[in-house]
């Protein structure tokens, strides 16, 4: 083995087992909300004890040994195997409580040795840089996959890895310089500052394009969304999004103050937005659902209003209190239960939850037990809207912090739907799906053609609305800053479809709601919040037997908003949700009995954009313990900027000799740059007020400034010797001449500034 790879009690192997362990931890994040609690602290311990042995000023051999030791006694303690040789099991024989102890360390023993021999192993043998090239490769493409296809967002472990390797890189590298180079070393450890300052600017400028990097939507469908269609015969879901959304917001324009976020107003879409990822609230559930706010019915040919004909008024409901929904349907439907948590000090119009709230439980204010909270049901629209706090004739707008929402969300096999015909979901029809298929009197004939042709293929009305969905997700592309100059047409369906051709979800969803209409499926359209998140681990139940039951958090953002669509199949199904959306996929809905064995699949949120307000999204991000990535990448960005400008500044006088270079389209001689730098302090010279006259030299003007000003005599004679030893003599310059020459020349400058300043006090 190679000096450098020798495991030796050298700074590199201890800064090896650093940067490893930073690597593995990562590691141990992410199967943390998947192990059960005493096998992600056994592991976690051992990577601790490995680690921390390694820096222990004792042989190798005492090392092993303090390992294993240490190794046993986490066993023994977090698994409770010293209870076993307690007293109150004195009467089993010793024999056989050694068989109830190492039946007990299964199958904990095993993830922690194999922890630790994968941790011993990657500390020997990656003992050179394409080693550690080829092991941070390895990481970072499982970790982006996992990123991918499984419910995590694995983006912070992944830059941790990416931090970890390039430290791993460093650190090899002054290694090898230690070896082969020690007088450089040596140098370089008398004078570490300027190094390690452009160590840090290089890792920060890495790790601000990762911060800053836009999020865009893939070009090409990727493999594993092929197969997945292919499998679900065409109509399959998305496996886990991979891109950001938005839905619609205050403003249209698009300007850069407009962010993501739960919109207010929807009478005009489309526009641009940044993304905002401040927190909004923690759900505490069993099943992953799209959080539903409001509904819209009526299209004005720019966004969506509220139907003021709304047959069905909304009434009254108490808190705990059962509420109906006309527009249920009768089909199956399994019960889920949301423990809503807000993170920000926003007041929203209705309560969200899972469609559709069957009930909703405020906790009492325990300060005042007066207060109550006024809840508002919407049967028509399912939309429990939010009144506020009352307490006899007083009253205030305060949103609830804390709620619980019980909702029954529909089952539904796509295979049964698609065979459903119009007759057999609507029959005669009724007054509430009229409402439902609206259109604008100047609705675009174009608009219902393309409807029309993209679904001609079938007759049933699911079947026609999964082909407008797969038509938009696959020939539309997904951008939050969508090009608006090439708009011509007014309506904004219409202006989507034939000319802007892309956009994020409020574009989709009305696309696909207009449609639907268009054709007589009677649609709607639905705003609210993606899945979000899942939370940390240890936000999460304890992880034990029967995981699938058990509850998990989900973090909700602002990026997380979102909009889709609803259709409605008559009195056996009720209203369906479809996501026209690309990288956007919504629950399973088939029976709950049908799909016990499957994981369920995280989806990358989609947002809503609204105007700015300035403060609250930093105070959602102080009270969630994170600062928010525009910050980090602001900070950053000043910091590269300020290093920039130093290294410009210290090496100003190669730039200014660069330039030269380059006006005049050859190579400098070192009597050339002596003679440029001469221009230089004759430049400075004037700028003081000595100036030369058209028919002097250089040294009769020096001699004229010498009467002037004496002092200066000194300084002038070497500048000039330098001078007329470049221009004239035959005589070689040197690198060292140049350098004397700007040395001089800056002593000057300093000098006849300070005489400047003496004159004028």
């Amino acid at each position: 083995m190679s000096k450098l790879g020798n495991w030796s009690r050298s700074w590199y192997s201890l800064a090896s087992v650093v940067w490893l362990f930073i690597m593995a931890y990562q590691w141990y994040r992410f199967t943390e909300p998947v192990w059960l609690d005493k096998t992600s602290n056994l592991v976690l311990y051992t990577l601790i004890v490995t680690a921390a042995a390694e820096f222990l000023p004792v042989g190798s051999v005492f090392r092993w040994l303090l390992k294993l030791t240490a190794i046993v006694i986490l066993h023994i303690r977090l698994l409770g195997l010293h209870q076993i040789f307690s007293e109150q099991y004195a009467y089993l024989p010793y024999s056989l409580k050694m068989r109830m102890a190492f039946e007990q360390l299964a199958p904990y023993i095993w993830f922690t040795i194999a922890a630790w021999a994968l941790f011993e192993l990657a500390a020997r043998v990656i003992d050179r840089r394409s080693r550690i090239l080829l092991f941070l490769g390895l990481n970072i493409i499982a970790l982006t996959i996992l990123d991918s296809f499984t419910p995590y967002s694995l983006w912070s472990e992944t830059a941790w890895c990416v931090f970890a390797g390039m430290g791993w890189l460093v650190s090899n590298h002054f290694r090898r310089m230690e070896l082969n180079h020690p007088r450089g070393w040596k140098a370089l450890r008398r004078r570490p500052l300027r190094i390690l300052a452009n160590i840090a600017f290089i890792f920060a400028a890495v790790l601000w394009i990762g911060v800053s990097v836009p999020t865009i939507s893939p070009v090409l469908e990727d493999p594993y969304t092929l197969m997945q269609k292919y499998w679900n015969g065409g109509h399959g879901a998305d496996a886990g999004s991979t891109s950001d959304g938005t839905a619609s917001g205050k403003s249209g324009s698009g300007s850069s103050g407009t962010t993501s976020g739960y919109s207010r107003d929807d009478s005009k879409l489309g526009g641009g937005f940044q993304f905002d990822s401040s927190p909004v609230m923690n759900v505490v559930t069993d099943s992953r659902v799209y959080w539903r706010g409001e509904t819209r019915e009526y299209y004005t040919g720019t966004g969506w209003i509220d139907d003021a004909r709304e047959n069905t008024g909304p009434r009254s409901a108490e808190s705990g209190e059962e509420v109906v929904n006309p527009q249920a349907g009768t089909a199956a439907k399994h019960q889920i239960t949301q423990r809503v948590t807000m993170l920000n000090q926003e007041k929203y119009p209705v309560l969200f939850g899972a469609y559709s709230i069957t009930q909703v439980d405020i906790p009492p204010d325990a300060s005042d037990a007066d207060i109550k909270p006024k809840l508002i049901w919407s049967g028509k629209r399912a939309t429990m809207y939010w009144g506020g706090f009352t307490s006899g004739s007083r009253g205030n707008g305060n949103y609830p912090r804390q709620y619980t929402v019980v909702s029954e969300v529909p089952e539904y096999s796509e295979d049964e739907l698609q065979k459903e015909s119009f007759n057999q979901l609507y029959g005669a029809g009724s007054g509430d799906e009229q409402a439902y298929l609206q259109l604008p009197s100047a609705f675009p004939d174009r608009v219902k053609d393309l409807a029309q042709q993209v679904t001609s293929s079938t007759s049933t009305p699911y079947g026609k609305v999964m082909l407008l969905r797969d038509y938009l997700r696959t020939n539309f592309r997904y951008t939050n800053t969508p090009d608006l100059s090439k708009k011509k047409s007014s309506d904004f369906v219409d202006s989507f479809l034939f000319e802007i051709k892309e956009g994020y979800c409020d574009y989709f969803s009305t696309a696909l709601v207009m449609m639907a209409r268009s054709l007589d499926i009677p649609a709607r359209w639905v705003k609210g919040y993606a899945p979000g998140q899942l939370g940390a681990a240890s936000d999460l139940a304890e992880k034990s037997a029967a995981p699938d039951n058990n509850p998990q958090t989900y973090m909700v953002t602002n990026a997380d908003a979102h909009s889709w669509a609803e259709i409605y199949l008559g009195e056996t199904y009720g209203w369906i949700p479809v996501e026209a959306t690309p990288g956007f996929t919504l629950p399973d809905s088939t029976p709950v009995q049908e799909q016990e064995d499957e994981p369920a699949e995280q989806q990358q949120p989609e947002e809503e954009k609204e105007t700015s307000q300035p403060d609250e999204p930093v105070q959602a991000s102080v009270s969630d313990g994170r600062f928010p990535a525009s910050v980090i990448g602001w900070v950053l960005a000043a910091a590269l900027l300020l290093w920039a400008s130093f290294a410009a500044w210290r090496n100003r006088t190669a730039l200014y000799f660069l330039l030269l270079r380059l006006r005049h389209g050859q190579h400098l001689t070192d009597a050339d740059k002596v003679v440029a730098e001469s221009r230089r302090w004759l430049a400075i010279m004037k700028r003081q007020g000595y100036g030369r006259a058209e028919h002097e030299t250089i040294r009769e003007a020096a001699q004229r400034w010498e009467r002037v000003q004496p002092e200066v005599a000194e300084r002038l004679e070497p500048l000039l010797r330098q001078f007329e030893q470049a221009k004239y003599s035959a005589e070689s310059v040197g690198q060292e001449d140049w350098r004397t020459t700007i040395k001089l020349s800056r002593e000057l400058k300093a000098f006849v500034r300070k005489q400047k300043r003496k004159q004028a006090g």
